[in-house]
């Protein structure tokens, strides 16, 4: 095993110092048990999820880094339904679509509640989702043996207050496809 001693650092200006003249006042560099270290440059850090696995998952609250009564959350998502009905809808292309576009769209509306936090400001993690969905293609009658189609939406974009996506369909096999897939 090499001497710590026997490394050096080099400065832009070509002087060499040994790095354990570097731990001389390494303690003075380290914040005090339960005190924060000051923000770097002078521009505070905007406040993250502080969750204590590293995961994020949708539904649970995570408490910020800066703020004691704020909580994060990513929403769960559930299909968005009004008067009892889904709201996602597969049609063909309407009068006011562009007549050299395509055939039809797959619309996918989601809600995405808030859980429940009395007391806490709640933020939504700031996130991309992306709807990709699966279909079990029998073989011969049975699912288990068969494929597995899956179809990517796209992204999830703010439309009031669902998210929204819109899979463009260029052809009509795609379309009976879709909705067989769907019925």
């Amino acid at each position: 095993m090499p001497n710590p001693t026997s490394f050096f650092f080099v400065g832009s200006d070509r002087q060499a110092m040994p790095m354990a003249a570097l731990l001389v006042h390494a303690d003075a560099l380290a914040p005090a048990p339960g005190e924060r270290p000051a923000a770097v440059g002078g521009d505070a850090e905007p406040p993250v999820p502080v969750s204590p696995d590293g995961q994020l998952v949708p539904g649970t609250l995570y408490p910020s880094s800066a703020d004691p009564q704020v909580r994060f959350y990513l929403p769960q998502y559930a299909w968005s339904v009004v008067d009892g009905r889904y709201t996602t809808s597969l049609k063909w292309r309407s009068s006011t679509d562009d007549p050299n576009g395509p055939l039809a769209f797959l619309t996918l509306e989601l809600a995405a509640p808030a859980p429940a936090a009395q007391g806490f400001t709640l933020q939504e993690i700031p996130h991309q989702a992306v709807v990709r969905f699966a279909f079990d293609l029998p073989v011969g009658g049975d699912a288990a043996t068969g494929a597995t189609l899956w179809i990517e939406a796209g992204a999830l974009e703010m439309a009031g207050t669902v998210r929204r996506c819109r899979l463009p369909l260029a052809t009509k096999p795609e379309f009976d496809r879709l909705y067989q897939v769907m019925t």
